[in-house]
């Protein structure tokens, strides 16, 4: 017998509501990911994100919440901006709490259930962000027609279609449906999580000179 799935969406789409973000958001990447995401399931799979899905009146961290809670997996496009945001830190960090306590990101399973695609450098992400592997995006964080009518648009398109197979395999393998994803307890630890991992830094990491 098939364990019961209160799971609603595949993925959840995570950005901060800076302006610049918003426009690249809906005018570059999500024609270019609905497209091919739309063609790798034999269903219709659903995606949540902000402007489609909430609703006048409705309470934003609830709805928020229920929406990560019924959601497979996780896109969450990180700027210095969107770490700034408690919004965005406590809905990654709420992804990432469940890649914890479901034993993602170990040397047994090293997959995960957060997707970031980064448009800037990365040196003030958080240092846990830094250790996730990204889908770099800066050269292509443009919303002029120009760039749309560039042969980098069309580098963007191949290296998105390859990126979306591994959003394919997390959601074809997510884990069963957790009812205590939406307690209250739940979500206590996540947004402790997300207030102990996910703070912006205010100086970059130093890397290691290569000789």
């Amino acid at each position: 017998m098939l364990k019961e799935s209160k799971y609603k969406y595949d993925v959840f789409i995570s950005y901060s509501r800076d302006k610049f973000v918003y426009q690249w958001v809906h005018q570059t990447f999500l024609p270019v990911f609905k497209l091919f995401f739309d063609e790798s399931f034999s269903w219709s799979p659903e995606i949540f994100i902000d402007v489609s899905e909430i609703k006048s009146g409705d309470s934003w961290p609830e709805k928020l919440k229920q929406a990560i809670a019924c959601s497979k997996c996780m896109i969450a496009i990180w700027t210095p901006s969107y770490f700034r945001s408690d919004y965005c830190k406590n809905e990654c960090g709420a992804m990432l709490y469940r890649e914890k306590m479901m034993g993602y990101r170990t040397e047994k399973n090293p997959n995960g259930l957060v997707f970031p695609i980064n448009l800037y450098d990365g040196d003030f992400f958080p240092a846990i962000a830094q250790k996730v592997n990204w889908f770099l995006c800066h050269e292509y964080f443009r919303i002029a027609r120009a760039f749309v009518d560039s042969g980098r648009y069309l580098i963007f398109q191949d290296e998105m279609a390859n990126w979306i197979q591994d959003i394919v395999h997390a959601i074809n393998n997510a884990p069963d449906w957790n009812n205590q994803w939406v307690e209250d307890e739940w979500w206590k630890n996540a947004f402790e999580y997300s207030q102990n991992h996910l703070q912006i830094l205010t100086k970059p990491i130093k890397k290691p000179v290569l000789e």
